[in-house]
């Protein structure tokens, strides 16, 4: 049916305010729905506002916690990475020396050092890489000979580590003494803050300026003088290799690499093998 073209346009144009209005509608309503959450979140601010005015002490103190922890987090993160350098160290040795390695191992590089020579900061690294390749078979010893041009630097900081030995152990003693070498100017020239050096790796500061100040552990430095004197050392580094089954050791002055070490163990190794074999009754230890 065909209507009239009045007709059709008042129906065109109903339709089209209908729409219009339902378009309106929802349009405000978006608005009304934007409009509490503006205000919410207004009331949300005014709340938090108050909150924190109310309970400033509060977040002030969970704040300042939050902040102390996450520092000392990271601290002991330092601390940790220092220790796993030196992981083969064993934190108590029964015999009381200050061992890096296998307590058990056949060959001992005996070496004594100053911890203001700048030889013996060079050469520290390579007694390391040979315990690190051997395996087990060798380990590596640790003695003071602070020489009396490096001192009274050189004997306070072998005395600051065996304070730190006797707090904290054979490996907390082994980081020590990479600290000296990383941290200190060397050549006699100042020991530097070595609490501070200490508390860097865990170490109690009490305990430790305690020892320190007390000279509780300079005996044990005094000992390691005495050895050295009674052997006829007089210069740093001096290593003796010594074959813990067979008492035998020889004697490797200044630095070295670690390829020689290395070389002089096996021709001793070689050498004291043959000499078991052809006479069977000597006395065995640990391979």
């Amino acid at each position: 049916m065909k209507y009239p073209n009045s007709l059709q346009s008042f129906v065109y144009t109903a339709i089209a305010i209908a729409i219009c209005s339902l378009l309106l509608t929802a349009f405000s309503l978006h608005e009304v729905k934007q409009l509490k959450d503006v205000i919410e979140s207004l009331n949300t601010d005014v709340d938090g506002e108050k909150f924190l005015a109310d309970n400033s002490a509060l977040v002030d103190s969970r704040i300042d916690n939050r902040i102390d922890a996450y520092i000392e987090e990271r601290k002991q993160k330092k601390i940790a990475r220092k220790y796993e350098s030196y992981a083969s160290a064993s934190k108590k040795i029964q015999s009381g020396k200050h061992i890096y390695g296998n307590e058990n191992a056949r060959f001992t590089l005996v070496e004594w050092t100053d911890l203001e020579c700048a030889y013996c900061k060079k050469f520290h690294q390579t007694p390391k890489k040979v315990v690190d390749a051997s395996n087990g078979l060798v380990n590596w010893e640790l003695k003071h000979l602070p020489l009396p041009f490096h001192n009274p630097v050189a004997a306070i900081e072998a005395h600051a580590a065996e304070c730190v030995a006797s707090i904290s152990g054979n490996q907390a003693f082994w980081v020590f003494i990479q600290s000296v070498f990383e941290e200190t100017k060397g050549n006699g020239q100042g020991a530097g803050d070595l609490v501070s050096l200490a508390q860097s790796i865990g170490i109690d500061e009490e305990k430790f300026s305690k020892c320190v100040n007390n000279g509780e552990r300079r005996d044990v430095v005094a000992s390691d003088i005495q050895h050295s004197k009674e052997l006829g050392i007089n210069s740093t580094p001096t290593t003796f290799i010594v074959d813990n089954r067979t008492g035998q050791h020889i004697t490797i002055r200044g630095m070295q690499a670690p390829e020689a070490i290395a070389s002089a163990i096996q021709r001793m190794k070689k050498e004291a093998d043959i000499s078991l074999l052809q006479n069977p009754s000597t006395k065995r230890g640990n391979s």
